[in-house]
């Protein structure tokens, strides 16, 4: 119970230390803008983005973050605590279910996956990501666990029910794949069965399908059908937001399960006769290639399967636990050479917005790294915990020294601070954020033309102002960051 403990109270640290950044991510906007518009025009079953349906995705989480609302305010700390929440969640989920399932070091799974930079860092942005995640695993949990005991399979299908209400059907069909071909190799047709409970799929369409049957009867079958396809097949074979290469999710799952990746070359065919591995190197396997075929990629569509690469890879680790290891000292020399490339040669060719001091961290990186050099010649369980911290120094030392400086740059929430714009109508040129919704209250209309905007107040890129003022001569700044600016237009070029 002291690791339990600690555990938690390190989830804690990390999900709510840091809850007033701002609103960075586009996607981050959309859900937390849908979220406030539903409680200000009292419209609890259809989301809306600047007064207009956005069905593009189930309501589930829309109705976490509306709560959170409820009990916090509208506020980023309330927009992103479902999602801080949710991992949470997790990672007690994954400790409690890996001391039931076997002996041994529960709790090393769960700070595997505590540490890793891209759970880090999806636990702190409010996208369905890490609810839907949570969802699916606890779905692959129950299910498990319902193998030996019956009192676990409705509980697998309600969280595949909410996984559906959450993210639409990816999840379930993965599992579903996952039993399937479980079965074919253990030559077993039990797992199907318990799949196939008829009363279980009817509990898991009603609290998955109910929202949908209601979007179906209120829009009418043509436009559903059309959304479903485009949400679905459209997504996967034309992909047509975020087309990336097949091989894209190859360094995702490499720098972002960083230093545990390391921990893949100690993996053993042995720890394939743990018949728990085996099903979960499936699903990974079939999450992997299934997303690489997928046309639309973002780095959090794969979320799922690092809290089961942290349960695959802790074999590897217990067995070294006693021992010696090298991993220690290949992570400090991958933190050097980082650490050498920030200072020599990221500064000469990438611009990231703001003025961010590459050497600064540079040093930062070493001085964090530089302990592991000391612990290289100790045990695995003596490099193992500063492992478990090393991801979560470099990423608060960024997101304190810089994140404020950084969201200054892409957010645009410092154009509206303490200013009220809730009845007007605000002009978007050459460039849409969601968080513009968010922060302003206001409507917004995009123009594409300038010689289409009227008067009022319009928001653009900074460097378009030497464009605006051929064309408007006459405005005033009402404020800007690094990268935007908001104005009023007094009078139009005649």
């Amino acid at each position: 119970m002291k690791i339990a403990g600690l555990i938690l109270i390190s989830a804690f640290v990390l999900f709510f230390l840091l809850g007033q950044l701002s609103l960075i991510d586009p996607d981050e906007g959309r859900y937390a803008e849908s979220a406030r518009e539903m409680i200000t025009s009292n419209q609890y079953l259809i989301p809306l983005l600047n007064s207009n349906p956005r069905i593009n995705k189930p309501i589930l989480f829309y109705w976490t973050i509306l709560a959170s609302y409820k009990v916090f305010g509208i506020n980023e700390f309330a927009a992103r605590f479902p999602s801080a929440l949710s991992g949470l969640a997790l990672i007690l989920g994954l400790h409690f279910f890996i001391r039931r399932e076997r002996k041994g070091n529960s709790f090393i799974p769960a700070l595997i996956l505590l540490s890793s930079p891209v759970f880090l860092i999806s636990s702190r942005i409010a996208i369905t990501d890490m609810l839907f995640t949570t969802l699916v695993v606890f779905a692959i949990f129950s299910f498990w666990l319902s193998l030996n005991d019956k009192k676990f399979m409705y509980p697998f299908f309600i969280f595949a029910g909410l996984s559906l209400a959450t993210k639409g059907p990816v999840g379930v069909i993965l599992i579903l794949f996952s039993v399937v071909i479980f079965s074919i190799i253990e030559k077993n047709l039990f797992y199907i069965k318990r799949f196939f409970n008829i009363r279980g799929i009817l509990l898991m369409l009603l609290i998955g399908g109910s929202w949908y049957l209601m979007l179906f009867l209120k829009i009418g079958s043509r436009e559903f059908i059309e959304l479903i396809r485009q949400e679905t097949l459209g997504r996967f074979r034309d992909g047509f937001v975020h087309r990336e290469a097949f091989y894209y999710y190859i360094p995702i799952i490499v720098a972002g399960f960083l230093p545990w990746s390391l921990f893949f070359f100690k993996f053993k065919r042995s720890d394939l006769k743990v018949k728990l591995n085996r099903f979960l190197v499936i699903y990974i396997f079939i999450a992997f290639i299934f997303f690489s075929l997928c046309k639309s990629k973002l780095p959090t569509y794969i979320l799922s399967i690092f809290p089961l690469l942290s349960i695959v890879i802790s074999s590897g680790i217990e067995r070294s636990w006693n021992k010696k290891t090298d991993i220690g000292l290949i992570f400090f020399a991958i933190l050097i050479i980082v650490s050498l490339a920030l200072k020599f040669i990221v500064p000469e060719i990438v611009y990231a917005g703001a003025k961010i001091p590459f050497k600064s961290i540079s040093l930062a990186i070493f001085f964090i790294a530089l302990p592991l050099l000391i612990l290289s010649r100790e045990k695995l369980k003596i490099q193992f915990f500063y492992l478990t911290l090393i991801s979560a120094f470099i990423y608060f030392y960024l997101l304190f020294s810089y994140g404020g400086a950084f969201s200054n740059y892409r957010s645009t929430e410092n154009l509206f601070k303490n200013r009220d714009f809730e009845a007007s109508t605000v002009y978007t040129w050459k460039f849409f954020k969601p968080s513009i919704l968010f922060y302003s209250k206001a409507k917004v209309d995009e123009i594409d033309r300038i010689e289409d905007f009227k008067e009022g107040y319009l928001v653009m890129p900074k460097d378009c102002l030497v464009d605006l003022k051929t064309d408007i001569p006459d405005f005033k700044v009402i404020s800007y960051t690094d990268k935007y600016i908001l104005i009023k237009v007094q009078k139009l070029q005649e």
